[in-house]
């Protein structure tokens, strides 16, 4: 019985990827990079989703309603938790905990709206066989400490030094625009006002929580 789910799987997929409507945005140009824990909740999963097509684009209120197992079995699932992500940018989605020991590869179902706030699904595949060059891209890009009170360090790999970053509020209005100038680069958040920021450099997008 499950084999046959596993089938009826690959085929919605196809579909979905045909009919995605979301400014001509199709499912392939969706890929999760990474899974891992979540800083903010350890009763949580990040599930690291990556959006290609340009800086142009943009879904809204984007969500993970259900991961399936290998088996086709039910293993997590998440709610909205994002106004939006932004087309060349990588984003990760908070989703209940998977277990150390689920069964790969595992299938994300992945839910978001275009600017008609019309609703379009996608089913996204994740294996494990990628994981040493997926824990490489997550080094590249982090922040310390978060939460913060203030200020918050960010380090990045060499290659992206000379890029600039972006910091936007919860609306998605720019609060804080800049170049990275070396690798590790402290960012002053002292004169905003608490709450959830997303710092958003060249393809990686990081939460932000301000005390």
């Amino acid at each position: 019985m499950k084999a046959i789910y596993c089938t009826l799987t690959i085929l919605v997929a196809s579909l979905f990827t045909i009919t995605s409507t979301a400014q001509n945005f199709t499912c392939d140009q969706l890929t999760i990079t990474s899974i891992g824990p979540d800083e903010f909740d350890v009763n949580n999963t990040l599930i690291n989703i990556q959006m290609g097509g340009s800086n142009m684009d943009f879904i809204n209120y984007p969500y993970i309603p259900v991961i399936w197992d290998c088996n086709g079995d039910s293993v997590s699932s998440g709610q909205v938790f994002f106004f939006g992500q932004i087309g060349q940018t990588t984003q990760g989605y908070p989703v209940s905990e998977l277990s150390a020991d689920v069964c790969y590869p595992i299938t994300v179902q992945f839910v978001f709206g275009n600017l008609d706030f019309e609703t379009d699904t996608c089913l996204l595949t994740y294996d494990t066989s990628a994981l040493s060059v997926q824990l490489i891209k997550e080094d590249e890009f982090t922040l310390f400490p978060n939460p913060t009170a203030g200020d918050v360090q960010l380090n990045i790999a060499e290659q992206l030094i000379g890029t600039n970053y972006t910091l936007l509020d919860a609306t998605g209005r720019d609060v804080l625009t800049d170049k990275i100038r070396s690798a590790s680069t402290t960012l002053s958040l002292e004169s905003l006002p608490a709450g959830v920021y997303m710092l958003r450099c060249t393809g990686y997008t990081r939460r932000i929580v301000k005390d």
